[in-house]
């Protein structure tokens, strides 16, 4: 498992550095403005005005269309979690409706229940006496025939 999660990271260091080393490597590019008729300072490529229009419109438009690409996907992704806040918010919504509705069913259960037991009148009183000093007295009786 170790190993395997090593090798993992070792891939990816790899990888990361291919795709790195060559950008650092790269040399920064030259320009300059020439005149007609004027040699070049250095080896290069040379573009007419109507050339490099249509490069800078071309990276020009290749920028705005990464940008609305990018807002594109915002956009999507910012949909899809407005729909799942919606969804969530319904369910708990519906979770706390739910929750007042059984709250409120066991208040009335438990009141009814109460006035349930107030109307039952108490006229077993002196059986609950009898039976305790029943009880005190056969306790008593024990204790005092294992002593002896």
């Amino acid at each position: 498992m170790r190993l395997k999660r090593k090798l993992k990271t070792l891939l990816v260091l790899l990888t990361l550095t291919s795709f790195a080393l060559p950008a650092i490597a790269q040399p920064k590019g030259k320009y300059t403005m020439l005149q007609p008729g004027e040699p070049a300072p250095f080896r290069a490529w040379c573009f007419d005005d109507v050339a490099a229009g249509s490069i800078f419109t071309a990276l020009e438009h290749a920028k705005k269309t990464c940008d609305l690409e990018v807002k594109k996907q915002l956009d999507l992704q910012k949909a899809k979690l407005d729909l799942e806040i919606g969804k969530l918010s319904v369910r708990y919504d519906t979770l706390k409706k739910q929750n007042n509705e059984l709250l409120l069913l066991k208040n009335q259960e438990i009141k009814e229940l109460e006035e349930a037991a107030l109307k039952r009148p108490n006229q077993y009183w002196h059986w609950w006496a009898l039976g305790g000093f029943s009880a005190g007295v056969i306790t008593a009786a024990a204790i005092f025939l294992s002593i002896e």
